[in-house]
């Protein structure tokens, strides 16, 4: 097995790995491939619901697509946005846009189309990759269709380098602005000998990938899982009586969840498969209590902390920590080191907080087409994540506000700003502060204060109506709190903490709509 190395020779792991299983999938998401070639069936092991491909039927398959990517161009870095849920042609595109030296974007399909378009058009994409239902949306930027161009025989680029860029991932920002944070090769096996310090990955291990794609929590998966050898189990969705019955079936070793799915498994009991070593726990807030009863019912938890800028988790809190530090989120990773800040980048001592700065080969190194967000976000080689927390006496790490006003709901990092912005937009609305707060079932929710106009009581169901017309569901505010001015600092910025606190003061007294 090479365990180091492998981005420096693409793909040698599919051959020293041949006839191991890589991916498992669910016969829809095979039956629905527009990339596979079916006549590669025949020899595909299927059982029950779910065929077996192993290293090397991959690797066949996604040499005949990358002959088709760069009939169509698709190589030398460029930037290829992919549009699709989590799918057996995901995993395809990804990795036969490796094959050619082009740049996988995946994109987050729940957007709104304008949003989208926006990204598309920030990325200067000629070509995309997307999925039927998504084949008319941009008319005019071409659609890559395997069944268009084919040159048999093309010959791959042998200029590989481990520095180049693998994955274009977008991020939220709390400018409002979309960040797109490049990871290279070297980034993304940093990342996996680090959690490799942890968790001896090997060819045994079955990750089971229920965490988009299009997200560096799921990402990362595919990549553990190829680097150690591991298999990968694609489900047909993320439903939670899914999740339940495939535990018993495919009988995973490793798993990520999100606060969301976790809070599931505790309210509809569910002990984990014998064979499920590791559970880890990110994408925002969860709370103890919650933790502590996944543990209970068997749920081996690591609490983990990190970002798409640090290419996956750079922290780790094991199942034995968490007895003694419950709302710590542990300690750094080997070859990780994270120092604390004060506003002047002096470094802070224990108990002291500060923001979160993280030094590794992890760490990206500029976000794409971003240079003034670039020399903000580091200083003397640690990037500063935005977080604020603390080291206590014993070495662990705390987090105290998470990216400071950024809302992670779901596992999904929302922008305050980017919900005001279309707040303001509604007629009656003249000033707008949204915040999260924590919800046991998402993490955080939205939360929402404004002020009218004319001061008049806020027509929730018109306000309702116009934001599903301007945002995904999941961006759209929970509660709704109607002020009569917004605290503000002496330059005329709006307190965001201050109205906050507002809020959990009349909540506690009167039922918020």
């Amino acid at each position: 097995m090479i365990r180091q190395g492998f981005f420096s020779t693409p793909f040698a792991q599919f051959e020293n790995l041949s006839n191991n299983k890589f991916l498992v999938v669910h016969h829809t998401l095979v039956e629905k491939s527009e990339m596979l070639d079916l006549s590669l069936l025949h020899r595909v092991d299927r059982t029950g619901d779910f065929f077996s491909f192993t290293y090397e039927q991959v690797s066949e398959a996604t040499k005949v697509i990358a002959s088709k990517m760069l009939s169509a161009g698709l190589t030398n870095q460029k930037l290829v946005p992919i549009l699709m849920t989590n799918s057996f042609d995901l995993i395809l595109s990804v990795l036969s846009l490796w094959r050619t030296g082009a740049v996988p974007v995946p994109l987050n399909v729940h957007l709104l189309k304008n949003e989208l378009e926006d990204k598309i058009n920030f990325l200067n994409a000629e070509c995309t990759i997307c999925e039927n239902n998504f084949a008319d949306y941009f008319p005019s930027i071409k659609k890559f269709v395997t069944s268009n161009t084919f040159s048999g025989n093309k010959l791959f680029p042998n200029d590989f380098k481990d520095s180049g860029t693998a994955v274009l991932l977008f991020t939220s920002g709390t400018s409002g602005k979309p960040k797109a944070v490049p990871l290279s090769y070297n980034n993304l096996s940093a990342a996996f000998k680090t959690g490799d310090s942890i968790f001896k990955f090997s060819k045994k291990d079955s990750w089971y990938l229920n965490l988009p794609l299009y997200h560096i929590g799921g990402f990362s998966i595919l990549v553990r899982a190829i680097l150690a050898g591991s298999k990968v189990i694609l489900p047909e969705s993320n439903e939670f009586t899914t999740l339940k019955r495939n535990l018993k079936i495919l009988k995973p070793t490793l798993i990520s969840l999100v606060p969301t799915q976790l809070k599931r498994i505790c309210e509809d009991p569910t002990q984990p498969n014998k064979e499920l070593r590791a559970a880890l726990i990110g994408g925002g807030f969860a709370a103890d209590a919650m933790l502590s009863t996944a543990s209970n019912l068997g749920w081996k938890i690591y609490k983990v902390y990190g970002s798409t800028e640090t290419s996956a988790f750079i922290t780790i809190l094991t199942p034995g920590d968490f007895v003694c530090k419950p709302k710590s989120i542990g300690k750094p990773l080997n070859q990780v080191e994270i120092q604390i800040f004060d506003a002047r980048k002096n470094v802070l001592h224990q108990n002291e907080i500060g923001e979160i700065g993280v030094k590794a080969f992890s760490v990206f190194k500029e976000y794409f087409s971003n240079t003034a967000d670039t020399s903000s976000a580091f200083y003397n080689g640690f990037y500063l994540t935005g977080d604020f927390g603390y080291y206590d006496t014993d070495g662990y790490l705390y987090l105290e506000n998470r990216r400071t006003d950024l809302i992670v709901s779901g596992g999904e990092n929302l922008s305050p700003i980017e919900i005001e912005k279309v707040l303001l937009q509604f007629q009656n609305v003249d000033e707008a502060c949204v915040f999260g707060i924590p919800d046991n079932k998402w993490g955080e929710i939205v939360v929402a204060a404004v002020v009218t106009k004319d001061k008049r009581k806020i027509d929730l169901s018109a306000l309702k109506i116009f934001l599903k017309r301007h945002l995904p569901a999941f961006k759209i505010p929970k509660k709704y709190f109607q002020v009569e001015e917004l605290p503000k600092s002496a330059i005329g910025k709006i307190k965001r903490s201050e109205v906050k606190k507002q809020f959990i003061i009349f909540a506690s007294s009167h039922t918020s709509q």
